[in-house]
């Protein structure tokens, strides 16, 4: 995953298709950051729990899946340790 912070507004294209999907595995109690690694497609993640930041609203929390679009990125956390898995759609 990845996290870029501009001060305005900003475009960013995200060329090619990408890699399907990838698991990684988390330490128990500690976040790791993942992201979407389609270039053209949205991609689930699945994980006990997601969290996805939106400028406007702020964070929001899934619990076991959630969606990521082309370009996002999320924390994906796991109390008692495991792995998450990245899927493109």
């Amino acid at each position: 995953g990845y996290w870029a912070n501009f001060a305005k507004d900003t475009t960013v294209v995200i060329l090619g298709a990408g890699s399907s999907s990838y698991t990684t595995t988390l330490s128990p109690g500690q976040a790791k950051m993942v992201g979407n690694p389609s270039g053209s497609r949205s991609a689930t993640v699945t994980a006990d729990k997601i969290y996805i930041y939106d400028t406007k609203t702020g964070y929001t929390v899934s619990f076991g899946t959630a969606t990521l679009k082309v370009g996002q990125g999320a924390w994906a956390y796991s109390p008692s340790g495991g792995t998450v898995t990245v899927t493109a759609q």
